[in-house]
């Protein structure tokens, strides 16, 4: 390489990282593009960027694996830099995730504080060097190479080259493009390839020309991204529209593609990593006689899965704590892997890829040969109607299968394809219905990590046993999906002042091992109901047992916190179905959207009660309280269930409709959590009330007109309307206050989300028609001071003092700072500032000395 060329340099490739960061979406394009024509053209390497690239898209480099995440590097930097245990530094380093700020930044605003701001001579190929170490010494197991490599890049880089290696090694870039459309901008094939061989030096020399173009094929030994299945339930339109299915059983294995040429065979995952070195020993010993002599190279697509020598049967991934990938020699007796091969990719040179599906299953048995517990070939069979798929699965729920494989006859292998490619798979989980929901308290938060990094994103839930009359929570299982960013906030506000540090002892509470990052009191919190898909045994949880795919349905608001499942309800319902939490049988008909009661076989098809609206024809009305203003229900609640708010609507004079019109007067919900609800929510064309509003009209036999509490949702046009008569927390600007109605303001004040700095500042100068407060001089300055460690200044602190008196906000960070105060006289201040500005050029900040201050001031004092 060319130490010469500037963009070689790391620097130079942190400075380009930096701006494209700060870029819009077309601009970072065109950046990254204009420095990947300019390594081409200077390169000495054949022009390939793979150097750089590596380091632009460190995800795709799957062999280069580093083991570093946010806390070990937090760790590593506070020892490196010798910083002391109880420091600032040391608790930004360690404590970011609660802080909700980006870990590299911590980084960089650490080592800007010590001064570091020269930027370093490193190339790219040298940095390089240091982080393979990094990962041979991960994968060797060899800390004391890690420590070495990481203290060398620390110490020699400058702040913002730092903030960059953090990035690079915890493979997050940040950079608002993903891995896959950088390697795009490199090449438009760049990603195809990448798919079928996921060698990223391979691709970067093999497309270095951007005119090229290529087909690339598959290659023994070069890992690719499988043909996936797309997820379908019982009433998808797939199962109607085509004829004729190949079935299988799915099994609970792990995908891996087995390739083989000549003696040697190589084993790699769906995401291309290579378990070739323990499965050599564990499973290619027992498998070479499947291989006929004929066969000299072929690629096989399967699972690998234990076998139980004890039981003779295949064991799922609940049922064993051995990881398959990973048996060790000494237990081989005991359980042992099993490749389980549906389908096969390349036969002797010729890729089968745009062969239809039984040919290839015809090629499978034709040419290889299965070796009983450690060799097997799926079976398959043809079905042609949608109620054998149904059949197929109640039976593989029966017998504590995963689900079913479902595939076209015809299709073709489409590399790394899910969607549309003619494969699907139907599992328990899947349906609505099927599988039994359980409702547990929450006990315990988790931070998150990307964009819910510094919030609450996961919680540990518990269930309620009572030993001895006294009611106890076991924690049973971590839940993390199911709801939305919104849904998310709203629960985290419910919970927000009741959260405590794991210290604190709640002697209701058994944690397992390891407490979570925050805990609650059950008798403060909520109820979620969560589904999964079954039971396995785990120490991680004070039950000695978890859920497998838990996902949130929704908030049990209805439900107490005394009300959630019991343990005893827990241990029935794994018993009943033997580990499983599908305890019912999938019939034909069946509606898998629908969480009523399953209709009879047979019997005539109608909508579910709740989509259904009542028969109101031989309702009198009695009084007119709705003046035919048309209505429609959507839910109800058990006291006032759905149908008899649809009769009393009727009764009183108004309109039913089964769904809102162009004259809807309003929709009427108990609840917003179901689907119907958001989806008019999302359309934001409806009023939807609560439900309370129309029994208050009923009671009390008149129209009341709505008031902004009784609004679950408002249109835009409501909104307008409701503006001129009440405030933003719902206070009438005509009608008198009560107790009630001021308890209800007061709560809307406290939940009101505080107005920030600029909305403050804006309110400020409307108020004071944008004249200077008298001692708020400064009130938007933001200072950031920069002073010489080696001599005082008393008149730089002295100003700094008056700008804070005039209404300063003194801050730690360069990147926030208004305006920077430094005495100009100070030379190594000056190149401090002029090295801090370079870095952010895209940050708008003054420089300022005392006399400015000074200044400033009198001039002020002379406008008021």
């Amino acid at each position: 390489m060319n130490v010469d060329n500037k963009h070689h340099l790391f620097s130079s490739f942190c400075r380009l990282c930096e701006k494209v960061s700060k870029s819009s979406l077309k601009d970072k394009r065109s950046l990254i593009k204009k420095y990947i024509d300019l390594w081409r053209v200077s390169s000495s390497e054949n022009g390939s960027i793979y150097p750089a690239l590596r380091l632009l898209c460190p995800s795709l480099e799957k062999d280069r694996v580093f083991g570093l995440k946010e806390i070990r590097l937090g760790q590593e930097y506070v020892k490196i830099l010798c910083l002391g245990k109880d420091s600032k530094d040391t608790k930004a380093l360690t404590g970011h995730r609660e802080n909700n700020v980006d870990f590299s930044e911590v980084v960089y605003n650490v080592i800007l504080s010590k001064g570091s701001t020269e930027l370093s001579t490193m190339n790219i190929e040298m940095v390089n060097n240091f982080i393979d170490e990094i990962a041979l010494g991960f994968a060797k197991n060899d800390k004391e190479r890690i420590n070495t490599a990481l203290k060398h890049l620390i110490t020699n880089l400058s702040a913002l080259e730092n903030k960059w290696l953090v990035r690079i090694l915890i493979k997050n870039t940040r950079l608002g493009l993903s891995d896959l459309s950088i390697i795009n901008i490199f090449h438009p094939q760049a990603k195809e390839h990448y798919e079928n061989g996921q060698d990223l030096k391979e691709i970067c020399v093999q497309l270095n020309d951007p005119h090229s173009r290529s087909r690339k094929q598959l290659q023994v030994f070069k890992p690719f991204a499988p043909m996936l299945a797309e997820r379908i339930n019982s009433t998808h339109n797939v199962l109607n529209s085509v004829s004729q299915f190949v079935l299988e059983t799915k099994f609970d294995g792990e995908r891996m593609l087995l390739h083989k040429h000549g003696d040697q065979i190589q084993y790699f995952t769906r995401n291309g990593h290579n378990y070739s070195q323990s499965l050599s020993e564990t499973l290619t010993p027992f498998i070479k006689s499947s291989f006929g002599s004929d066969i000299f190279e072929c690629i096989l697509d399967g699972e690998i899965i234990i076998f139980n020598e004890m039981s003779q049967k295949f064991t799922t991934k609940n049922e064993s704590n051995s990881d398959v990938k990973r048996m060790k020699l000494d237990n081989l007796d005991v359980e042992h892997p099993s490749y389980i091969v549906f389908d096969v990719l390349l036969l002797n040179k010729n890729v089968l890829l745009e062969m239809p599906l039984l040919k290839r299953k015809e090629l499978l048995r034709d040419n290889f040969q299965e070796v009983p517990k450690y060799f097997k070939i799926v079976e398959h069979r043809i079905i042609n109607e949608k109620c054998e798929a149904i059949e197929a699965l109640n039976i593989a729920v029966e017998n504590r299968e995963e689900g079913i494989m479902l595939k076209e006859c015809t299709s073709t292998y489409k590399v790394n394809i899910r969607r549309k490619g003619g494969w699907y798979k139907l599992k328990p989980e899947y349906l609505f219905g099927l599988v039994d929901d359980i409702d547990l308290v929450i006990i315990g938060g988790y931070y998150g990590q990307g964009r819910r990094q510094g919030i609450i994103s996961q919680f540990l839930l518990a269930t309620l046993a009572t030993e001895n009359d006294t009611k106890i929570f076991y924690s049973c299982v971590r839940v993390g999906s199911g709801y939305s960013d919104n849904e998310l906030t709203e629960i985290l506000a419910k919970l927000e002042k009741h959260w405590m540090t794991p210290d604190v002892v709640v002697d209701s509470v058994e944690f397992a091992k390891t407490k979570p990052d925050l805990i609650i009191h059950p008798k403060n919190s909520l109820v979620l109901q969560i589904k999964g898909s079954e039971f396995t045994d785990s120490d991680e949880f004070s039950t000695g047992f978890t859920f497998r795919f838990p996902r949130v349905v929704r908030v049990r608001d209805d439900k107490e916190w005394l009300d959630c499942t019991t343990i005893e309800e827990l241990h029935n319902l794994r018993a009943q179905g033997n580990g499983m939490l599908n305890t019912k049988r999938l019939q034909e008909d069946s509606d898998d959207e629908s969480t009523s009661k399953k209709r009879k076989t047979g019997g005539n098809k109608t909508l579910a009660p709740h989509f259904r609206v009542t028969e109101t024809d031989i309702v009198d009305v009695s009084c007119d309280i709705f003046g035919k203003r048309e209505i429609c229900v959507i839910n109800g609640s058990e006291d006032f269930p759905k149908s008899k708010a649809e009769e009393l609507v009727k009764m009183y004079n108004g309109s039913l409709a089964a769904n809102p019109g162009e004259n809807n007067y309003c929709v009427l919900a108990n609840t917003v959590d179901d689907m119907k609800s958001r989806n008019m929510i999302q359309s934001a064309n409806y009023d939807i009330l609560k439900l309370t509003w129309f029994i208050k009209c009923v009671e009390t036999r008149k129209f009341l007109l709505p008031i902004p509490s009784d609004y679950w949702f408002m249109s835009n046009t409501t909104k307008t309307r409701i503006s001129q008569f009440f405030d933003i927390f719902g206070d009438s600007y005509v009608d008198f206050i009560n107790s009630t109605s001021m308890k209800r303001t007061l709560n809307q004040v406290i939940n009101f989300k505080p107005l920030t700095e600029k909305q403050l500042l804006e309110i400020e100068n409307c108020v004071w028609n944008n004249k200077t407060h008298s001692l708020n001089f400064f009130r938007s300055m933001k200072l950031f001071v920069i002073t010489n460690n080696h001599c005082f200044d008393p008149r730089l602190k002295i100003n700094e003092s008056i700008a804070l008196f005039y209404g300063a906000t003194l801050v730690d960070c360069f990147t926030e700072a208004s305006h920077i105060l430094l005495d100009f006289n100070d030379s190594d201040a000056v190149r401090l500032c002029d090295s801090m500005k370079q870095e952010h050029l895209a940050h708008d900040v003054e420089v300022i000395d005392s006399f400015w201050i000074e200044k400033y001031i009198e001039t002020c004092y002379k406008n008021i």
